[in-house]
Parts: structure tokens; sequence; C-alpha cells
């Protein structure tokens, strides 16, 4: 809120509030009256009083049904776009008020397809894509990878598959209809670390690329900051231990210790690790797949995960890859 708004504007950048988040299951009640009335004017004050300069839409979970559904969404959202229509607005390019959306292609795509004409932008999150493989958590994979194994194999009826940027921005443009131009693609500042899972294919060592399944699983740490993980591993990991999957595009630190320097001998994949992260190269790959894709444009998540500690010069180096 003010004054990061007015710092925003005085460079010239509108600035926009995000609705909802990863576990926000009250839509259908907040999008239900008498509560959607009082929902439309609490929202409306973040424009009018705040002086934000837009909406991004973030329903997760999304689906015709349950408890963010697109029966109450819709309704909510077509009367926020009429609202937003009768403001006006300085920063945004277009005059007014900004309407953006963060979505999934499974979740509802459909429904942000109809809605296209009254959005200004909707953004894929093409990342987190370890924990959402069509074979269940059972191998390590890249969290931001452009590319993944074709075709999407299936087995004994089931799906089984890899995920990846093109997937899913396939998944929306291609099997939905989706707009390219309207159609943002996510840059993840974030990473995820395999720490100690035993490979099935070399029982002696731990998972350690990608695509490798276990059989003893390890510790995965989900959603991991590039800030986190920049000190702890990365600042000091060798260049061998640094990889990149060319294949995919997915940037990998990669960690094997021999069993003589094993914290336990007798268990010496338990400090082997896997860690998925991006990289400049993977950057400027994923701009190049904007760019070949004529997608309307990119989203980080997020410029705040990925500033470095004060100890390191050059802090905000991912946002510097990104523009380069």
């Amino acid at each position: 809120r003010k004054p990061f708004t007015d710092i925003a504007h005085a460079h010239g950048k509108p600035v926009l509030v995000a609705l909802g988040g990863w576990g926000a299951t009250q839509w259908n009640a907040a999008c239900t009256e008498p509560a959607l009335t009082n929902f439309i004017n609490n929202v409306l004050k973040l424009i009018d009083v705040d002086g934000f300069d837009g909406i991004d839409m973030d329903v997760e979970p999304f689906g015709n049904s349950g408890t963010n559904d697109t029966a109450h969404v819709g309704p909510f959202l077509r009367r926020l776009y009429d609202s937003l229509q009768t403001r006006t607005n300085l920063y945004t390019g277009t005059g007014k008020p900004k309407l953006t959306a963060a979505i999934l292609p499974g979740w509802a795509g459909q429904f942000w397809v109809k809605h296209e004409a009254i959005m200004d932008q909707i953004n894929i999150m093409t990342y987190d894509m370890g924990n959402s493989l069509g074979f269940g958590v059972d191998r390590t994979w890249h969290n931001n990878g452009i590319f993944c194994p074709t075709p999407y194999s299936y087995s004994s009826g089931t799906n089984r598959y890899y995920e990846s940027v093109q997937k899913r921005y396939d998944g929306y443009v291609s099997a939905k209809g989706g707009s390219p131009a309207k159609t943002g693609i996510g840059i993840d500042f974030n990473g995820v670390l395999y720490r100690g899972g035993r490979s099935a294919s070399k029982l002696d060592q731990g998972v350690s690329a990608p695509a490798e399944i276990w059989s003893t699983a390890p510790t995965i740490t989900w959603d991991y900051n590039f800030n986190e993980m920049f000190p702890a591993f990365l600042d000091t990991a060798t260049s061998a231990s640094k990889r990149y999957d060319s294949a995919n595009h997915g940037a990998y630190l990669s960690i094997v210790k021999p069993a003589s320097q094993a914290s336990d001998p007798s268990m010496p994949w338990l400090d082997d690790m896997f860690l998925s992260y991006t990289d400049s190269a993977q950057i400027q790959r994923l701009i190049r797949f904007v760019r070949d894709s004529s997608a309307g444009g990119v989203i980080l998540w997020n410029i705040g995960e990925g500033y470095l500690p004060s100890q390191y010069q050059n802090r905000d180096r991912m946002l510097q890859y990104v523009k380069a």
C-alpha cells in the first residue's frame, strides 16, 4: 500500500494487488450475496484509496465445482471488470486499471479463455513442476524446465507424464484455444531440493540427476528460495557440480559424495542431492521460448525471493538476468 504505490508511480510503474493465493478456499462464500457486494466494494477501495493500478486474480484451487468454482467466481469477475471500467488510471498505458490472473490450464482453463476479452493478461504458473508429475512424486524433476520428454506417455490407462513450460503453455493455448498475445509465462526464482533419497538404479548413491527414480524417498524442499539456496549451496559449489540439462533446458546442482566422505559410510546416499534452480542460461532460453511462441510476456515468481542477502554484491542478479 502507500507509500509503496507512490514510489512505483514516481518511476512511472503500475502496481497491481493480488487476490487469493494457494489455499484460499473462501471464494464461493465471498462471491455470494450479501458478501459479494461488500467484497467488490472492499476490492475497489484498494484502487480508489490505496492507489493500486489493477487487480490480479489468483484462485487456487479452481474448477467447475468445489469450494472455489466458476459459477461463483464468474459473476464477481464480470462485476469487478465493469466497475474498473468506470475508473481512470495514469500508469497502466490503457487509461484503465488492469485485470490479470495467475492460472493453471488444468484448473478451469476454459473459463479463462471465455473471459479473455475482459482480461489484460492471463499468466500461466509454469513452475513447481516436480510435485505435478503424472507419475506421482517418485522421481526428481526440474522446477521450471522448458521442455520435457514427448510424447507424454500413458501406461495401463493411467496418465504418466512430465511437466514443462511448453506443456502448460500448449495446454492453455493449443488445447483450450487461449490467445498467445494475452498469455504470460512464469519464470521462477525458486527451486526444489531433493536430498538423501536412494537411487533406484545406483543403490549406493543418492538421486542427483533429473528424472531419477528413487527406491528410498529423499527429503524434499519445495519452493526453495534462491536467496536461501545461493548461500547454502550455489555460492560455494564447484563448476563441475553445476549442470545444465540441454535437452529439457533446466539448470541443476548435482552432489554425489564418495562413501569415504559420507557422514554415514553405510548409507552414502544420505548426503547426495539434486537441486533444481533457475540460472541465467535457463532464463535466456525461457525468454527465447516466449518470443518464439508469440506469448504476451512473463511473470516472475518472485522478485523478493530472488534478492540475495546483504553480504552479496549484485543482489538483484536474477532480475538483471531477465532484463538482459
